[in-house]
C-alpha cells in the first residue's frame, strides 16, 4: 500500500537551468548532485537509495535513430521500445549491477538529445511502476 501513498502525493517540477528540459517527480525527491557532463542525479531518500534517476544531457548531433539503436544495446531484455522522430522510449531489464529494471525517455531539441533515465531493482517495481507513467510524460 505505500506505493499507492508515494503515487497521489504533491509532485515538484524540476527544470534544468543550464538545458532545456523539465519533468516533475513526487515531493520526497530532490535534486542530488551534477556529475560528468551535465549529467543530473535525482534521489528520494535513504529508503529508496536503490532507485537511480537521472538526466543526461547530450552536446552531440547524433541522429535519433543511431542513439536509439545504442542505447537498445544496454538492455538484455526489452519490453517496450518506441521511436518517433523528436523522442523515443524504452524499458525493459538491464543486469549489468545484478538484476533492474530500466525505463528511458530521450527528447530531442534543436538536434541535441536530453536522456531521463530510471533504474529500480525488483523490490521498487510496483512503486516504481506507479510513479513512471507520469514522470516519463512530463519529461520535455
Amino acid at each position: 500500500m505505500q506505493h499507492l501513498f508515494f503515487a497521489q502525493q504533491k509532485w515538484k517540477k524540476f527544470k534544468s537551468k543550464d538545458f532545456d528540459y523539465s519533468f516533475e517527480l513526487p515531493g520526497n525527491f530532490n535534486e542530488s548532485a551534477i556529475v560528468a557532463g551535465g549529467t543530473i542525479v535525482y534521489y528520494v531518500d535513504t529508503n529508496m537509495a536503490d532507485v537511480s534517476i537521472f538526466v543526461e544531457s547530450g552536446n552531440n548531433e547524433t541522429p535519433i535513430d543511431s542513439l536509439f539503436l545504442q542505447h537498445k544495446e544496454n538492455y538484455s531484455f526489452i519490453s517496450r521500445e518506441f521511436l518517433q522522430k523528436d523522442h523515443f522510449i524504452i524499458s525493459g531489464e538491464e543486469n549489468s549491477f545484478g538484476k533492474f529494471y530500466t525505463y528511458e525517455k530521450c527528447v530531442f531539441k534543436n538536434g541535441f538529445p536530453n536522456t531521463l533515465r530510471i533504474f529500480y531493482p525488483e523490490k521498487n517495481k510496483r512503486y516504481m511502476e506507479t510513479l513512471i507513467p507520469k514522470i516519463g510524460a512530463s519529461f520535455k
